[in-house]
């Protein structure tokens, strides 16, 4: 499979997520609130996306893991997040904190080994959201008070939700036009 293949087949749904994600925040009000601020806890939501998540980051594990850890690595990622499910709390939190850090990865590295004109840019938005996984990861309910905040103040909904649209677009645009 060409890089430009692998650069389309990751940063094209990363930066569908990205978009709706932002209309997510775009749409978030007073009203509807308490519909949404649950979210980041739900389970069965995050327990899928944290095998996504798992299952994207498995040819990224494989080059550092330990040769005993090869053979686990697929039935680790099937079961870790069925595990999670009992175990954890704001698995969605957490699932979208590792998506965006895998993204971020993603972005960055084959934005440079294709020479993309927008690489610069792309660079600084990946090390963004990498850095905002990261955060979300640490600390899962600071996504739920994001949601809070989007909702309470139109300033940080227009904010959030333009600047996740601003980050999809240009990701969706260096996918389609990469060659």
């Amino acid at each position: 499979m060409s890089e430009t293949v692998l650069y389309r087949l990751w940063i094209l749904p990363g930066a569908a997520a990205l978009l709706a994600a932002g209309i997510f925040f775009l749409r978030l009000d007073g009203e509807n609130v308490k519909k949404y601020e649950s979210l980041p806890r739900n389970r069965v939501f995050g327990m899928v996306a944290g095998w996504f998540a798992l299952i994207w980051c498995i040819p990224h594990a494989q080059a550092v893991a330990p040769g005993f850890l090869l053979p686990l690595m697929w039935p680790l990622a099937l079961a870790v997040p069925v595990i999670s499910f009992f175990c954890l709390d704001y698995m969605t939190a957490r699932a979208a904190g590792g998506l965006a850090i895998i993204l971020a990865y993603e972005a960055l590295h084959r934005s440079f080994d294709l020479a993309l004109p927008t690489a610069p840019v792309i660079a600084v938005l990946s090390w963004l959201l990498g850095a905002c996984g990261i955060w979300i990861s640490g600390i899962p309910y600071h996504l739920r008070d994001a949601i809070r905040l989007a909702a309470k103040k139109t300033s940080m909904r227009l904010l959030m939700g333009l600047a996740l649209i601003a980050c999809g677009l240009l990701f969706a645009v260096s996918g389609i036009f990469a060659v």
